[in-house]
């Protein structure tokens, strides 16, 4: 996996470089790939009732580097090559990691365009769907998402996730209401994803219901969750819910001091931010990452605590975080 990421960025003209099962794959997805059929399924057409029109979100970063390199289809294009049998499920799956990993939007079409022809799998729409996201398109992956009959909790929490984070949360929520309306019930994951579409609205009061079902489903025991309800409390200025549910936690991760650590210093608590950063250290024994000792930094900055500041910096040249962006950044 680590020669395909760096051909992502180090394009080659030998298709040799991927590895023998990659090239395989790639190459066999490419003679069941069948254009018209899946342009066919991706045309514009009517917006579904349950969301709102939006215009289709696309990573420029994507397109900027694909404009400028060949792609794999394009560096993997047989001269020749005899009809062989169908991808398997494992084999597309694999082939849809293989897409986001090259942000290579034609693979991702060719895997579309098999799993259409030959496969009725949930598993794999879920899969088609967060792939889709991942490459910018949640246009692509709204219409497969529409296509499946019987979408399960995974279906309706990716699509969830990629509306909150594409300035659709409202639609995000209204998916939600959807989802529940037919039954199922939500996952931690789903938790995040809404929980992340109330912290960009500000929405503390679904934020708080939602608080109150993740107690009732068993999923606050999530330390994922748990994350994601500090994140919307501390968003939303109410430091005493974020210290409360921080110290309530039955178990916690680096994320959790660092949401924990983040808010208190945007609150002005920077004392407290010290004392966390002690008691995650010594107590906890964690380990700090550049986005701990970035919170640190600005807390510094902020109360003119330069001796600590100092200290901080010396750490950071320690243990190899001095030229994280965001580390040298806080310094500035």
């Amino acid at each position: 996996m680590a020669a395909l990421i760096h051909q992502c960025h180090h394009p080659a003209t030998d298709p040799a470089a991927l590895s023998p099962s990659s090239h395989t794959l790639i190459r066999r997805s490419q003679h069941l790939f069948n254009p018209s059929q899946i342009t066919s399924f991706l045309s514009p057409s009517k917006p579904p009732l349950s969301l709102s029109p939006y215009k289709p979100h696309h990573h420029s970063d994507h397109s900027s580097s694909l404009s400028r390199t060949p792609t794999l289809q394009h560096l993997l294009a047989p001269k020749s090559l005899e009809r062989t049998q169908p991808l398997s499920n494992h084999e597309l799956s694999r082939l849809l990691k293989l897409s986001v990993e090259y942000a290579d939007i034609q693979l991702n079409k060719a895997a579309h365009a098999s799993i259409l022809k030959v496969h009725q799998d949930v598993r794999l729409f879920n899969s088609l769907i967060s792939s889709y996201i991942e490459l910018g398109h949640l246009d692509y992956a709204e219409k497969v998402f529409n296509s499946i009959l019987s979408p399960d909790v995974v279906s309706y929490t990716a699509m969830i996730s990629g509306l909150a984070k594409s300035g659709r949360e409202n639609d995000a929520i209204r998916l939600f209401f959807e989802m529940r309306g037919s039954g199922i019930e939500p996952n931690g994951y789903t938790f995040v994803a809404l929980l992340t579409a109330c912290m960009r609205l500000l929405d503390l009061q679904l934020g708080s219901q939602l608080h109150a079902f993740s107690i009732k489903t068993g999923q606050f025991n999530c330390t994922y969750v748990a994350n994601a309800l500090m994140g919307l409390y501390g968003k939303c200025g109410c430091l005493d819910f974020v210290i409360k549910l921080f110290e309530e936690m039955p178990s916690r991760d680096i994320a959790s001091w660092n949401t924990v650590i983040s808010c208190v210093v945007n609150g002005g608590m920077y004392d407290r931010a010290f004392e966390l950063f002690h008691d995650m250290m010594i107590v906890d024994g964690f380990r700090v990452d550049y986005f701990t000792l970035s919170s640190l930094l600005v807390a510094c900055a902020r109360c003119f605590a330069t001796f600590e500041g100092r200290g901080i910096h010396a750490y950071a040249y320690k243990i190899g975080y001095e030229s994280s962006l965001s580390v040298r950044n806080a310094l500035i």
